[in-house]
């Protein structure tokens, strides 16, 4: 029923394989080891347009050097439906060109086809494919999982360029470490990161001319909305994008703030749909949500949470006035995401006492490890004050022994007793550490 389309789909990829623009993203692991030491269905997840496509391309070349055959295949055509007949016929098609060579299976998008993950264990017991998956949720990864898959699959977590990738796609010379001692350099820095942080770190944006940015981020936007976020499931998209537009534009959220916001400008809708939004924009890796770190689990659950969204061109594209403050709290948080993602016994939250509050606190466990602040500018003393005495309680409070806070250009320490407070600007906090089973 599919073969035809198929062939000519596989026909296709042979042609377009390697691409003449291909830049390899960074990683901190051999994509081959993860699916043979011992055998793993490795999963390829994050948000649509970041790159994962190119990450496979990349996987095929390294395939391709150890004289092994691959094959992609993109489920998410629009010429195929979601029948799971697909799925057979892919495999047939398979077989009968496959002359006697070991076959990795590159697979994006499979998870719209129906029946895929039974499909997928079935593939995966017979031995006889090593496996590479793709896809814009988390439906192949973690927790939503399906259980049929649980155990024998891998995730790795690719995001948005992180800086440093960022100026070397944009072939940028930089020093970061003549930053401190040359004003010329660190006005380069400055002005190549308030680009990053304006329009973020999806490939093609860093790429594209300054005038196509905001466009291309706009239409970015509208896919993920409609192929991702509703993905057939939602039919109201006006009210999903005013739902996401409110949560974006507000630092701290509650279900409870953004309906009645929604009820105040006409809408009718309920509590329920809202998490639903929620849920299903988190799923589709657009959304993150951090929650206040609190000894009650309850209080933690019904408390506002702070948002924060895949790339920070999303906020500069449909924010009006975003302050670089806000971007750069959000790029942090990205970060602190692709360090920690892996660790089940990380916690990222964030910490108040009403009065002051602390952007983020790594826990491992029960134990605080660190506390980190975000502050574009904090040349003012007042500035300054204010966020040194928030970290200050919050490191009496937790017993934290590392702390940072993390700014735009500037450098600084200052001790509280055992504990030093560092301030760094954000490319040099950002290249101290390495994550590990992230694409970055």
């Amino acid at each position: 029923m599919y073969e035809e389309i198929i062939k000519f789909l596989l026909e296709d990829w042979l042609k377009r394989i390697p691409p003449k623009d291909l830049l390899e993203r960074n990683k901190s692991f051999n994509v081959l080891d993860l699916m043979e030491k011992p055998r793993k269905i490795v999963s390829i997840v994050g948000p649509r347009r970041v790159g994962k496509t190119y990450f496979v391309y990349q996987a095929h070349s390294e395939i391709r050097r150890m004289g092994n055959l691959s094959i992609y295949f993109n489920f998410e055509d629009e010429r195929l439906e979601s029948n799971r007949t697909v799925l057979s016929d892919f495999l047939t098609v398979i077989k009968q060109v496959i002359k006697d060579k070991k076959v990795y299976l590159l697979l994006d998008e499979i998870q719209r086809i129906e029946g895929w993950s039974l499909w997928l264990r079935r593939v995966y017991d017979s031995g006889e494919y090593s496996i590479l998956i793709t896809g814009s949720t988390s439906k192949i990864a973690g927790e939503t999982l399906p259980k049929e898959l649980g155990g024998r699959i891998i995730s790795i977590l690719v995001l948005p360029l992180r800086f440093q990738e960022f100026l070397k796609f944009k072939r940028e010379k930089v020093y970061l470490d003549l930053a401190r001692v040359s004003e010329s350099e660190r006005a380069k820095l400055i002005r190549l990161l308030e680009e990053y942080l304006r329009f973020g770190g999806l490939p093609e944006v860093v790429l594209a001319p300054n005038y196509k940015k905001l466009l291309i981020l706009q239409e970015y936007y509208r896919s993920v909305v409609s192929r991702d976020i509703a993905s057939g499931k939602i039919r109201n998209i006006a009210l999903l994008d005013s739902f996401l537009k409110l949560i974006l534009r507000a630092k701290i959220m509650s279900i409870s703030r953004i309906y009645n916001a929604l009820k105040g400008a006409g809408y009718r809708v309920g509590k329920a749909t809202l998490s639903e939004y929620l849920d299903q924009s988190k799923e589709a890796f657009f959304i993150y949500t951090v929650s206040v770190h609190y000894p009650s689990l309850k209080a933690k659950v019904q408390m506002p949470k702070k948002i924060y969204v895949t790339d920070t061109g999303y906020i500069t594209a449909l924010v009006p006035n975003a302050d670089l403050g806000r971007l750069l709290e959000n790029a942090v948080y990205l970060e602190l995401l692709r360090r920690h993602w892996h660790d089940p016994q990380i916690e990222i939250s964030y910490w108040t006492d009403k009065t002051s509050e602390v952007d983020f606190v790594i826990h491992r466990g029960e134990e605080a490890i660190e506390a980190i602040q975000v502050a574009y500018d904090i040349s003012k003393p007042e500035t300054k004050e204010r966020e040194v005495r928030a970290l200050t309680k919050a490191i009496k409070k937790l017993g934290v022994k590392k702390a940072t806070i993390v700014t735009g250009f500037q450098y600084g320490e200052i001790r509280l007793g055992e504990t030093k407070i560092e301030i760094l600007p954000y490319w040099e906090w950002e290249k101290r550490e390495h994550p590990k089973y992230c694409i970055w």
